[in-house]
């Protein structure tokens, strides 16, 4: 996937998450994420993999429906003058908005895209699991896990990926 695919991904997915919906408030729900990332790679050779503790995350989330959301994310991860950065969108079910305050939601996520290491871009995909934990303000945290499935030149490279963040909800 090029670069250019990935950023029309996203594009379309902050587009769909700014659209009008016929609900009562008149807009979709929506909200902005950022955070921290520490991911792991293993190695295609069956070596010791690498761990990769300097990492940060954005997403954008569209909430259509209480449990269909959909997801437009960035990232990157550093280490060793070696730079990663991922441009990915996708479906995310469950995590919808509720007025309920002080709840923990569980959410599963799946998201495709493309990530770029030394040059070189490789198809991402990246199914997940998270918790959000909501207070009464409009901001929110974030804990999610996700498992890192890389193709490049016909191989699979898979590893995964632990965050946290804040979350920023722009409805209100």
């Amino acid at each position: 996937m090029s670069i250019r695919t990935a950023t029309a991904l996203i594009g379309a997915a902050i587009l769909l998450t700014s659209a009008r919906s016929a609900d009562a408030q008149g807009s979709t729900p929506v909200d902005v994420s950022a955070g921290y990332q520490f991911t792991h790679v293993n190695a295609s050779d069956g070596n010791e993999g690498a761990n990769v503790p300097k990492g940060w995350t954005a997403s954008v989330t569209g909430h259509l429906h209480p449990a269909v959301n959909i997801v437009g994310e960035v990232n990157g991860a550093y280490k060793s003058g070696v730079k990663r950065h991922s441009f990915l969108a996708g479906i995310r079910a469950g995590g919808g908005r509720s007025p309920a305050a002080n709840e923990a939601v569980v959410f599963g996520q799946f998201l495709v895209g493309t990530s770029r290491t030394a040059g070189e871009n490789v198809l991402v995909l990246q199914p997940g699991i998270g918790l959000d934990i909501r207070g009464r303000s409009r901001v929110s945290t974030r804990l999610n896990v996700d498992y890192l499935i890389e193709r490049a030149d016909g191989a699979n490279t898979n590893g995964f990926r632990i965050a946290a963040g804040l979350v920023f909800d722009l409805t209100r």
